[in-house]
C-alpha cells in the first residue's frame, strides 16, 4: 500500500516525465523544421512551445509546493531525491529510480 508521500512524489514525477517527453517531441519537430528550412512548420510550433513553458513552470511550482510541505513535516525538503530517499525503505526504491530517470 502506498503512502500519501509516495503518491504525491510519484504523481509529480509522472507529470515531469510527461512534460519532458513532450518537450523532446517538440524539439525533434523543431529541428526537422529547421533542417528543412520549413518556416511555416517552425512557426506552427510556437503555441506548443508556449504551452511547454507553462507546463514546466507548473512542474516547478508543484516541486516547490511538495518540498515546502516536506519541510513543514520535518522531512528533507532540499530536493525530490532527498525526499524520496527519506521514505520507508520498502517504499522508496521505485521512487528513487524514477527520480534518477527524471
Amino acid at each position: 500500500m502506498q503512502t500519501a508521500w509516495e503518491n504525491e512524489v510519484s504523481a509529480f514525477l509522472r507529470g515531469l516525465s510527461a512534460v519532458q517527453t513532450k518537450s523532446l517531441d517538440v524539439l525533434a519537430r523543431k529541428r526537422a523544421a529547421i533542417m528543412a528550412n520549413d518556416m511555416a512548420g517552425l512557426a506552427s510550433l510556437e503555441a506548443e512551445e508556449t504551452q511547454l513553458v507553462h507546463d514546466l513552470q507548473a512542474c516547478l511550482d508543484d516541486r516547490e509546493r511538495l518540498l515546502l510541505k516536506a519541510r513543514n513535516e520535518n522531512l528533507p525538503g532540499d530536493s525530490i531525491r532527498s525526499l524520496a530517499e527519506a521514505l520507508p525503505s520498502g517504499k522508496r526504491n521505485g521512487l528513487v529510480d524514477q527520480v534518477s530517470q527524471a
